[in-house]
């Protein structure tokens, strides 16, 4: 059962490295398989525990501040601040401090380059 849990971890891993390639590349990535697997496998990861639900609310958090950081570099910074306030309530819900405070290192990134622009 554990090293199940540890199998699709590593693969929600891959695939979410995989839309994010894509997402770089195409600057898109609505509907593609390997997210529509990935959010699958996130689900049913869920169903196996409260440790489990944190880790995909970790994980969750870590995607949005990865897409908080690409729309910051293609200047959409509408976007980028949603995405930090979903990721942060997510990280104060499973009292993440570490990327609570690298969520708001990149809000005052952006804040700071508004007021220069």
């Amino acid at each position: 059962m554990e090293n199940e849990r540890e199998e699709i971890k590593l693969e929600i891993d891959r695939l979410w490295s995989e839309v994010s390639k894509i997402r770089e590349k195409e600057r898109k990535c609505r509907n593609s398989p390997q997210k529509r697997t990935a959010i699958q496998l996130m689900r049913k990861l869920t169903r196996q525990g409260k440790g489990e639900k944190r880790w995909v609310k970790r994980k969750i958090a870590e995607i949005r501040l990865k897409l908080a950081e690409l729309n910051y570099r293609e200047g959409d910074y509408v976007s980028a601040h949603l995405q930090i306030n979903k990721a942060l309530l997510l990280c104060q819900e499973i009292d993440d401090q570490d990327s609570v405070d690298k969520l708001r290192g990149l809000e005052r990134e952006i804040n700071e380059a508004l007021v220069v622009e």
